[in-house]
C-alpha cells in the first residue's frame, strides 16, 4: 500500500536529502539516538499508517525500523516537494509482555513525548476494556481484566 512512498523515503535517505525539524532534533537527543539511526530505520523499516493533517493538508507517515544497534524506533516524516523527507518525530520503541485471562501477548510501546502509545494485536478471546490512543495505529488500547 505504501510501497511508492516508502521508495521515495528510502532514495531521499541514499541520497542525503532528509531534513529534520527542530523537534526531531530535541527527540532524537532525549532517546540517546543520532541522525544515522533515522537513515537506517528509513532503510529498513517498513510504514505502518499515515495521517491526514487538515491544517497544512498533507500526509504524515509512521515508519517502524531499527537504529543502527539493531534498536527499534519509529520514523514520522513527511513526503517535500523537491524529492526529499522531512523528520517531523523520531522515538524508541520498546516491546513488553502481558497476561490477561491466562493469555499471553506483546505489544509495542512508544513515547511520542506528548502520549504513550500501546499497541497490541487484536486478540478476540481477551476482554479489552479502554480508550483508543491514537486510531490510525493497530489497536492502541489499555487493558483490564474483570478475571
Amino acid at each position: 500500500m505504501y510501497e511508492k512512498v516508502l521508495k521515495r523515503a528510502r532514495r531521499a535517505a541514499r541520497a542525503g536529502s532528509v531534513y529534520l525539524s527542530f523537534h526531531a532534533n530535541e527527540e532524537l537527543a532525549a532517546d540517546d539516538l543520532i541522525y544515522a539511526d533515522v537513515i537506517n530505520c528509513l532503510l529498513t523499516g517498513e510504514i505502518i499508517g499515515d495521517q491526514y493533517d487538515a491544517d497544512r493538508g498533507e500526509v504524515k507517515y509512521e515508519l517502524y525500523g531499527d537504529s543502527q544497534n539493531g534498536d527499534e524506533m519509529a520514523v514520522i516524516f513527511k513526503l517535500g516537494y523537491n524529492d526529499d523527507a522531512v523528520i517531523i518525530t523520531v522515538y524508541r520503541l520498546q516491546r513488553f509482555s502481558i497476561a490477561c485471562s491466562g493469555k499471553q501477548t506483546t505489544g509495542i510501546t512508544g513515547d511520542t513525548g506528548k502520549s504513550l502509545i500501546i499497541l497490541i494485536p487484536v486478540i478476540p478471546v481477551i476482554p479489552v476494556v479502554g480508550i483508543i490512543l491514537n486510531s490510525h495505529l493497530k489497536t492502541a488500547v489499555s487493558i483490564t481484566d474483570y478475571d
